[in-house]
């Protein structure tokens, strides 16, 4: 018995063998008979030669059909869980450990639950079609900038791919820099503002002194402003 030969010379939808190539596609995996030592029945093991076993092992009175016998790796196993080995011996031993993973398992079905009741971000996202527009329509934005900032639209994206204008704002920024030590440093008028108190008292009480005297002018004129003028 076998199977469609397109299985094999069209796999995943593409032709993968020549047209006019025989093809053999079993319905079963066939195992090689020098490769068989033992057949697995219900009631044994059943070695050769096998048509005396196997009907013996179905009449279940032969000695043909050997009892099956637990591997040592399983035997190793089993004591390994009853000393409390590995996980699943800490899961059989320690209720700690099982109750441990009893929560887990508790709260992985409580959030299943939320999300499908709809609840939270996640909930909202699997059934609420209005929250996931709201989501797909900012994912698009944020998708629309970043392809204009590639571009080079705006004053962001000249930023990103105009290499004057980056070194001209490069510059403005140096010499920002440089100013503002300067003025840390204590140098020129401005400098010595910050830095020299005593500048910066003095010219604090000229400029006291200036609007007294404006203040003086404004309600006196006539006593500090003495202008005569002559007509020929």
């Amino acid at each position: 018995m076998s199977k469609a030969a397109r299985e094999i010379s069209e796999g995943l939808g593409r032709t993968t063998a020549p047209p006019d190539v025989d093809i053999y596609n079993p319905a079963f995996d066939v195992t090689p008979g020098a490769l068989v030592t033992a057949i697995i029945t219900e009631n044994g093991v059943v070695r050769a030669p096998y048509v005396e076993g196997l009907r013996a092992a179905v009449a279940g009175n032969c000695p043909a059909a050997m009892p099956v016998a637990a591997p040592e790796a399983a035997g190793d196993l089993t004591r390994g869980i009853r000393d409390g080995r590995g996980t699943l011996g800490k899961l059989a031993n320690d209720p700690t450990a099982a109750n441990a993973l009893a929560a887990s398992l508790m709260n992985v079905q409580r959030m299943t639950d939320q999300i499908n009741a709809g609840q939270g971000s996640l909930g909202k996202l699997v059934n609420d079609d209005a929250f996931a527009n709201s989501l797909n329509k900012a994912t698009a934005s944020i998708q629309e900038i970043t392809a204009k900032l590639n571009r080079g639209e705006g004053t962001a994206g000249k930023l990103m791919n105009d290499q004057a204008l980056y070194n001209k704002l490069d510059a403005v920024t140096g010499r920002f820099d440089e100013l503002l030590t300067k003025l840390n440093a204590g140098e020129g008028t401005a400098g010595q503002l910050l830095k020299d108190k005593q500048l910066y008292e003095n010219m604090n009480g000229t400029v006291a002194e200036l609007r007294t005297l404006l203040t003086a002018i404004q309600k006196d004129p006539k006593k500090y402003l003495n202008v005569r003028i002559s007509v020929f």
